[in-house]
């Protein structure tokens, strides 16, 4: 994979490398760029002529912080090669007459110097997929390579199911959307309020593969095969979450969902259960579901369920009864003005269950938040945990606490800048701007 340049987020895009990886048994790399829109990074000289300050030089293209940060996402998320594609030297020679070593071929060896002596990083966890139709041909928003926004296979406009999956991905790596448009680098690395706890499968993988996931969920338009059908089935009488709406949810056995299915209608409210919050809604459709041993999350004013949950073997379905889980399209009163702003939105009541539901998935959390987190398990060493947690503010020193839910922290140690930290339910960290802390925590 290609990573920083004027290319896609790359937290989204290792999430789709991931879920390939696993799902058809290859191994991951990345190549960093050393370009970006608004030039490239050059040390044996300078040169500015193209418009909007286009050129080349020493501070041109990604940022050294930029090529660090990717570097260490690759590490902990499993990547077996990292490499910057050019400017390792400055086009000088020292007096033994060897090339003389650019900033970013000074850090690339520190790098892999650190790599050398860290080479237990475990397996990054990721409870979560997000699973696809095979012949999806999805594209984010708006990219380098197309001035219009909004396309599938490079030039079909987006449905209601493509707005579903942009929506779900901005929800769990806000930002991803403004990647590579913005001086600051904002979205190539993204924070991850819910940690970067999610791959992205399709519709053909392997039960074996599904299996590895405590929780499914299905996004966009996705081909309910009687293949694919049995295999869900499988996942969930096996112990697996599935979360899907109701027009995939038609496809399953009534025994596995727990509802049935009638007419649509419409609506303006939600409230969920578990918390006692209510939300004002933009107009939404729904499949008014009867529940047939499901028991309602999520309900409407008229008392309907928007979500039911039903425990079939030893996992559970969660079905979705709005349309794509978000309301019917907005409608703006002066759309000429309108950028990047979606015709659809996901529910309140929608993002406030997922949030409970995938943040309890998590194994830590930061305070406060806006942090990149990556959390890799160790297969061999359960009291083990590396946490990667990524400052990707460019300008803005984090200071706060790690703190990890999956038992007592007996010891810390930060390993990137070789810091012993104090154990106990919060541990305090301060990440200069465009750093990283990289932390190992043993567990009693």
């Amino acid at each position: 994979l290609e990573t920083a340049q004027g290319l896609p987020s790359d937290t989204l895009m290792f999430a789709f490398l991931r879920g390939a990886g696993k799902q058809y048994g290859r191994l991951t790399y990345q190549a960093s760029s050393i370009w970006n829109r608004f030039g490239y990074n050059m040390y044996h000289g300078r040169k500015t002529e193209g418009a909007n300050g286009y050129g080349f030089g020493p501070n041109k293209g990604c940022s050294l912080s930029l090529h660090k940060r990717l570097f260490f996402a690759g590490y902990l998320g499993g990547h077996s090669i990292f490499g910057t594609e050019a400017a390792q030297f400055t086009g000088d020679r020292l007096e033994s007459g060897a090339p003389e070593l650019s900033p970013l071929g000074r850090q690339h060896l520190r790098l892999a110097a650190w790599a050398k002596q860290h080479p237990n990083r475990g397996v990054q966890y990721t409870p979560v997929a997000f699973v696809l139709d095979f012949y999806n041909g999805w594209n984010m928003p708006r990219h380098l390579y197309r001035g219009d926004r909004y396309k599938i296979w490079g030039k079909l406009p987006y449905e209601k199911g493509d707005y579903l999956i942009d929506s779900i991905f901005r929800l769990v790596w806000p930002g991803y959307e403004d990647c590579s448009y913005l001086r600051n680098e904002r979205g190539f690395l993204t924070p991850t309020p819910y940690g970067d706890n999610f791959d992205v499968l399709n519709n053909r993988c392997h039960p074996e593969i599904l299996q590895q996931y405590p929780t499914l969920m299905l996004l966009g338009d996705v081909e309910m095969t009687p293949t694919f059908v049995e295999r869900l089935t499988h996942y969930v009488r096996a112990g697996g979450d599935l979360l899907l709406d109701a027009r995939h949810a038609r496809a399953l056995p009534e025994t596995l969902t727990g509802v049935r299915f009638g007419a649509t209608s419409k609506g303006v409210t939600s409230h969920l259960l578990a918390s006692g919050k209510s939300f004002a809604e933009q107009p939404y459709t729904y499949t008014r579901l009867e529940l047939a041993g499901a028991a309602p999350l999520l309900i409407n004013e008229a008392g309907h369920p928007l979500v039911s949950v039903h425990r079939a073997g030893r996992g559970r379905v969660v079905v979705g009864a709005i349309d794509y889980w978000m309301s019917d399209a907005l409608t703006y009163q002066v759309p000429e003005i309108v950028h990047m702003e979606p015709p659809y939105r996901l529910l309140q009541g929608v993002r406030a269950l997922l949030d409970r539901y995938f943040d309890s998935l998590n194994p830590v959390a930061v305070t406060p938040g806006g942090l990149g987190i990556q959390t890799c398990c160790d297969p061999e060493d359960p009291k083990r945990l590396l946490v990667g947690l990524f400052n990707n503010e460019l300008f803005a020193t984090w200071r706060g606490t790690l703190q990890v839910r999956t038992g007592t922290v007996a010891s810390a140690r930060e390993l990137w800048h070789g810091q012993a930290l104090p154990p106990g339910p919060a541990i305090p960290l301060r990440i200069a701007a465009g750093d990283v802390a990289i932390v190992e925590v043993r567990l009693k």
